[in-house]
């Protein structure tokens, strides 16, 4: 996706969250999915630097939708579109289960379950940098936490609204098809964006294909 989206002429920006890919801390180990939607935010404010006054639209797959999804509901403002593909969202089963045993299972993520393209599996399988090892429970507390508080945070309606002082959203902002809200006061929508409802570590991240470290 990210080389096709170069070849258009975007400008692709992505991180490795804490304990995965080249970030610091423990394999796999996420006590506050908080803390990742800060360090997402630092990635944007780094492509706004770099790219002042082009439209940033932040894009999420699984866990990165669920992730994402908390980000436009914090940060929304400024987005121009928001991308959830299969996002962690709603109740996911695979938490409670686990966290109602008394030890969560050893068991391996399996690859195969990331795509019906049997490459993809065995593209991650392959890579070093992917964690291919069991949930940890930590992890899991952070995710039914984080899956609570997404669905208690309201929608995504200040997506595609950008801060101005002059005017208020157009009318019928209020009754879009999702319900959603207007846009916060003294902002506006971007033409044609419609609402969506809910259903200090080195981070290691790239830019267009080019490895940086994030500041």
């Amino acid at each position: 996706m990210a080389d096709r989206l170069v070849r258009h002429g975007a400008a692709v920006y992505g991180m490795d969250h804490v304990g995965h890919g080249k970030s610091e801390g423990d394999r796999a180990l996420i006590e506050d999915f908080e803390d990742v939607v800060t360090d997402v935010h630092a990635v944007e404010e780094r492509a706004r630097r770099d790219h002042p006054g082009v439209p940033l639209v932040v894009i999420g797959h699984s866990m990165g939708g669920m992730i994402a999804a908390r980000y436009a509901q914090l940060h929304g403002i400024g987005l121009a579109a928001l991308v959830l593909s299969g996002p962690v969202i709603g109740e996911w089963e695979v938490v409670s289960t686990l966290l109602a045993l008394d030890e969560v299972p050893g068991i391996p993520l399996d690859p195969a379950m990331l795509s019906r393209d049997p490459s993809v599996g065995a593209t991650a399988a392959a890579d070093p940098l992917v964690w291919h090892g069991p949930f940890k429970r930590p992890t899991l507390d952070a995710f039914a936490v984080a899956l609570t508080t997404l669905a208690e945070g309201g929608t995504f309606g200040a997506v595609g609204c950008t801060a101005k002082t002059t005017s208020s959203c157009p009318a019928g902002a209020g009754s879009t098809p999702c319900g959603g809200p207007t846009c916060p006061s003294g902002s506006t929508r971007a033409a044609g964006t419609r609402c969506l409802t809910r259903p200090t570590r080195t981070r290691s991240w790239t830019t267009s294909h080019r490895s940086s470290t994030a500041p």
